[in-house]
Protein backbone atom coordinates (compact mmCIF):
# COMPACT_ATOMS: atom_id res chain seq x y z
CA UNK A 1 0.00 0.00 0.00
CA UNK A 2 1.06 3.55 -1.00
CA UNK A 3 -1.11 5.30 1.48
CA UNK A 4 -0.75 3.98 4.92
CA UNK A 5 -2.38 5.50 8.10
CA UNK A 6 -1.92 4.74 12.09
CA UNK A 7 -4.67 5.59 14.54
CA UNK A 8 -2.80 7.57 16.85
CA UNK A 9 -3.75 6.62 20.15
CA UNK A 10 -5.79 3.04 18.93
CA UNK A 11 -8.98 2.78 19.37
CA UNK A 12 -9.34 3.93 22.58
CA UNK A 13 -8.28 7.58 21.24
CA UNK A 14 -10.96 7.00 18.83
CA UNK A 15 -13.52 6.42 21.45
CA UNK A 16 -12.71 9.26 23.88
CA UNK A 17 -13.23 11.09 20.32
CA UNK A 18 -16.73 10.16 20.76
CA UNK A 19 -16.39 8.81 17.25
CA UNK A 20 -19.04 6.24 15.96
CA UNK A 21 -18.21 2.30 16.67
CA UNK A 22 -20.10 0.09 15.03
CA UNK A 23 -20.73 -3.89 15.84
CA UNK A 24 -22.25 -4.51 12.50
CA UNK A 25 -20.55 -7.38 10.62
CA UNK A 26 -18.84 -6.00 7.55
CA UNK A 27 -18.46 -8.34 4.20
CA UNK A 28 -15.54 -6.82 1.80
CA UNK A 29 -16.10 -7.00 -1.49
CA UNK A 30 -13.39 -8.92 -3.50
CA UNK A 31 -11.16 -6.21 -5.08
CA UNK A 32 -7.69 -6.34 -7.61
CA UNK A 33 -5.44 -5.35 -5.46
CA UNK A 34 -2.10 -6.22 -5.97
CA UNK A 35 0.48 -6.41 -3.40
CA UNK A 36 4.19 -4.73 -5.05
CA UNK A 37 7.48 -6.12 -2.73
CA UNK A 38 9.43 -2.40 -2.65
CA UNK A 39 12.99 -4.05 -2.09
CA UNK A 40 14.62 -0.80 -0.81
CA UNK A 41 12.20 -0.71 2.03
CA UNK A 42 13.18 -3.99 3.08
CA UNK A 43 15.98 -5.36 4.50
CA UNK A 44 17.10 -8.77 4.70
CA UNK A 45 19.60 -11.36 6.77
CA UNK A 46 21.68 -10.98 4.11
CA UNK A 47 21.16 -7.32 3.43
CA UNK A 48 22.28 -6.24 7.58
CA UNK A 49 25.03 -8.60 7.31
CA UNK A 50 26.51 -6.46 4.44
CA UNK A 51 25.19 -3.30 6.60
CA UNK A 52 27.59 -4.11 9.66
CA UNK A 53 30.85 -4.12 7.16
CA UNK A 54 30.58 -0.74 5.69
CA UNK A 55 29.26 2.45 7.04
CA UNK A 56 26.88 3.60 4.27
CA UNK A 57 24.02 2.42 6.78
CA UNK A 58 22.59 3.43 10.40
CA UNK A 59 21.39 0.23 11.91
CA UNK A 60 18.55 1.47 14.55
CA UNK A 61 18.18 -0.98 17.30
CA UNK A 62 14.42 -0.11 18.43
CA UNK A 63 14.40 -2.60 21.13
CA UNK A 64 14.89 -1.32 24.78
CA UNK A 65 18.12 -0.24 26.38
CA UNK A 66 18.55 -3.15 28.21
CA UNK A 67 18.16 -5.51 25.26
CA UNK A 68 20.18 -3.66 23.58
CA UNK A 69 22.92 -3.46 26.15
CA UNK A 70 22.31 -7.54 26.55
CA UNK A 71 20.80 -7.38 29.85
CA UNK A 72 17.67 -9.01 28.64
CA UNK A 73 16.69 -11.18 25.59
CA UNK A 74 13.84 -12.95 24.09
CA UNK A 75 16.55 -15.62 22.19
CA UNK A 76 19.54 -17.68 23.99
CA UNK A 77 21.58 -14.80 22.79
CA UNK A 78 22.24 -11.40 24.25
CA UNK A 79 23.23 -7.79 22.57
CA UNK A 80 22.86 -6.49 19.72
CA UNK A 81 23.43 -6.78 15.49
CA UNK A 82 27.52 -4.88 15.34
CA UNK A 83 27.31 -0.86 14.42
CA UNK A 84 23.59 -0.56 15.62
CA UNK A 85 22.67 2.14 17.78
CA UNK A 86 19.82 2.60 19.98
CA UNK A 87 16.42 4.67 19.79
CA UNK A 88 13.73 2.67 21.88
CA UNK A 89 10.60 2.73 19.79
CA UNK A 90 8.78 3.95 22.85
CA UNK A 91 10.52 7.08 22.41
CA UNK A 92 8.18 7.87 19.76
CA UNK A 93 4.88 8.22 21.80
CA UNK A 94 4.20 9.80 24.69
CA UNK A 95 2.44 7.64 27.63
CA UNK A 96 1.25 10.33 30.22
CA UNK A 97 -2.44 10.80 29.16
CA UNK A 98 -5.15 7.94 29.37
CA UNK A 99 -3.86 6.31 26.06
CA UNK A 100 -0.22 6.72 24.75
CA UNK A 101 0.00 8.95 21.23
CA UNK A 102 2.72 9.70 18.80
CA UNK A 103 4.95 12.42 19.57
CA UNK A 104 4.71 15.71 18.16
CA UNK A 105 7.09 16.58 15.00
CA UNK A 106 9.12 18.49 17.11
CA UNK A 107 9.48 16.26 19.81
CA UNK A 108 10.31 13.82 17.42
CA UNK A 109 13.21 15.82 15.48
CA UNK A 110 14.64 15.81 19.15
CA UNK A 111 14.46 12.43 19.36
CA UNK A 112 16.32 11.08 15.77
CA UNK A 113 18.60 14.68 16.19
CA UNK A 114 21.54 12.49 16.21
CA UNK A 115 20.68 10.51 13.16
CA UNK A 116 23.08 11.48 9.70
CA UNK A 117 20.29 12.36 7.50
CA UNK A 118 22.45 11.33 5.00
CA UNK A 119 22.06 7.97 5.34
CA UNK A 120 19.64 4.90 5.17
CA UNK A 121 18.28 3.92 7.98
CA UNK A 122 17.69 0.32 8.89
CA UNK A 123 15.35 -0.74 11.90
CA UNK A 124 15.01 -3.73 13.57
CA UNK A 125 13.60 -4.67 16.51
CA UNK A 126 12.82 -8.34 18.51
CA UNK A 127 9.93 -9.38 15.71
CA UNK A 128 9.21 -6.36 13.88
CA UNK A 129 6.59 -4.88 15.81
CA UNK A 130 8.57 -2.36 17.36
CA UNK A 131 11.28 -1.43 14.95
CA UNK A 132 7.85 -1.20 12.27
CA UNK A 133 6.51 1.61 13.95
CA UNK A 134 10.23 3.13 14.71
CA UNK A 135 10.14 2.53 10.41
CA UNK A 136 6.54 4.65 10.25
CA UNK A 137 7.70 7.59 12.72
CA UNK A 138 11.27 7.75 10.48
CA UNK A 139 9.31 7.66 6.88
CA UNK A 140 6.63 10.61 7.94
CA UNK A 141 9.83 12.68 8.70
CA UNK A 142 11.06 12.14 4.94
CA UNK A 143 14.37 10.15 5.99
CA UNK A 144 15.29 7.23 3.53
CA UNK A 145 14.59 3.98 6.22
CA UNK A 146 14.39 -0.15 5.37
CA UNK A 147 13.19 -2.21 7.86
CA UNK A 148 14.49 -6.07 8.94
CA UNK A 149 11.58 -7.69 9.63
CA UNK A 150 13.48 -10.85 10.78
CA UNK A 151 14.84 -8.31 13.46
CA UNK A 152 17.06 -9.74 16.54
CA UNK A 153 14.78 -12.63 16.75
CA UNK A 154 15.99 -13.88 13.03
CA UNK A 155 19.53 -12.45 13.47
CA UNK A 156 20.50 -13.78 16.88
CA UNK A 157 18.90 -17.20 16.06
CA UNK A 158 22.08 -17.56 13.21
CA UNK A 159 25.11 -18.11 15.75
CA UNK A 160 27.32 -17.77 12.46
CA UNK A 161 26.53 -14.19 12.61
CA UNK A 162 27.99 -11.49 14.72
CA UNK A 163 26.56 -9.82 17.79
CA UNK A 164 28.17 -7.37 20.16
CA UNK A 165 27.62 -8.84 23.93
CA UNK A 166 27.97 -7.58 27.55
Amino acid sequence: HTKVQLLDGGFPAWQADGLSVSMEAVSPKPGDFIAMIQPEKLVTKLRMRLATRADKSIILDARSQDEYAGFKSITDRYGHIPQAINIPWGNNVNSGGDFPQMKTFPELQQVYAGLDKNKKILTYCNKGKGSSFAYFVLRQMGLDVAHYDGSWFEWSSDVSLPIVSP
